[in-house]
């Protein structure tokens, strides 16, 4: 995480070239997580992949590439039912792409300023801004106020900081302005979990 305040503009740039598109069921996001040196590793949830093994990832540049299932967070179809704490998998793709976005360990406070990025209805890399509304189930869930749709789900939520909070995966769509991503405490829980703490 930078030690100064980025603008908008400037957390764009930064975040863009570590964005993938997920071409699944639908279309949803994925953001780098790790790298070694033959492979580049993200996150993204269940729901977009859900019982796929391969899928394809589509960059800023335009360029597609073969991503593996490799691993998911344990109760991961919870999703199902609408339980989306566990709504996380792990891909890896064999080349090095993108940059390692760095994850916050501590639990996001209310307030601060938050950036989304994804492909909402097919709208490829659209950026949204807002605040965290506040932090739920136990640390777990960060609520926020910046526009999440449908293909935003995978994708970083950024602190201005330029470090992941979050990940983007849910909304209740009765309502506006109620959008909820997996914290970045329960994100490097299941790369634990998985074996993958080296991956920032």
């Amino acid at each position: 995480c930078k030690k100064n305040v980025l603008t908008t503009k400037q957390l764009v740039g930064i975040v863009k070239p570590s964005v993938a598109i997920v071409l699944a069921n639908g279309q949803g996001s994925a953001f780098v997580v790790g790298q070694s040196k033959s492979n580049t590793y993200l996150i993204t949830n269940r729901h977009v992949v859900a019982d796929r093994r391969f899928v394809k990832v589509k960059w800023e540049d335009g360029s597609l590439d073969e991503a593996f299932v490799i691993a998911s967070a344990e109760n991961s179809d919870s999703y199902k039912s609408n339980n989306f704490l566990n709504d996380l998998v792990l891909l890896s793709i064999n080349k090095v792409k993108g940059k390692i976005l760095p994850i916050k360990e501590s639990l996001e406070e209310t307030g601060e300023d938050v950036i989304a990025i994804g492909t909402p209805e097919g709208l490829e890399f659209t950026v949204t801004r807002g605040i965290v509304s506040a932090v739920r189930e136990q640390g777990k869930l960060i609520q926020t106020d910046a526009a999440i749709n449908p293909g935003n789900s995978g994708g970083p939520l950024m602190n201005s900081y330029g470090c992941v909070i979050g990940v983007n995966t849910f909304i209740y769509k009765e309502n506006q302005g109620l959008n909820f991503a997996i914290s970045s405490k329960r994100l490097l829980s299941f790369l634990q979990n998985s074996g993958y703490t080296n991956s920032q």
